[in-house]
């Protein structure tokens, strides 16, 4: 016969709920790991292009990089990388620095990512803006 009582069994769409009762303390520290794990991503891309990183340890900072997001993404939140994008008047984003005008505009550069829960905005990204040519140029 199965044991009744205890506490109750968590699972995974129940974390996302969890989140969403007390922001008080979570929001931040949710806001803080997501930015960092993007961050992590970001100087093991730069690390591997330049040569600075064996492939034993890149492959082992990358799966550390990918659970991490993962439990990022089982709880609902997710990092919205906004390169290449094309300006819509109705994004949300902060615009930092703007290398042109007109209405053809990208985002050139990514300097912080837009972090979401259950597709509600948690902190809007930070971005670099310009031509298109400048986003050629920056691959």
């Amino acid at each position: 016969m199965p044991k009744t009582g205890g506490p109750p069994v968590k699972r995974p769409s129940d974390a996302g709920r969890e989140l969403s009762r007390d922001r008080s303390w979570s929001e931040p520290l949710v806001v803080k790991l997501a930015e960092e794990t993007w961050r992590l991503g970001q100087r093991l891309d730069r690390a591997e292009a330049a040569g600075q990183i064996d492939d034993a340890s890149l492959r082992a900072l990358r799966d550390s990089a990918k659970r991490m997001n993962d439990a990022l993404l089982e709880r609902e939140v997710e990092t919205v990388v906004h390169t290449g994008q094309p300006i819509d008047p109705g994004m949300q984003l902060e615009v930092l620095d703007s290398r042109g005008e007109g209405p053809d505009l990208f985002v050139i550069e990514t300097i912080r990512p837009t972090i979401l829960h259950q597709r509600r905005v948690l902190r809007h990204g930070q971005v670099v803006i310009g031509p298109k040519t400048d986003l050629d140029t920056q691959a």
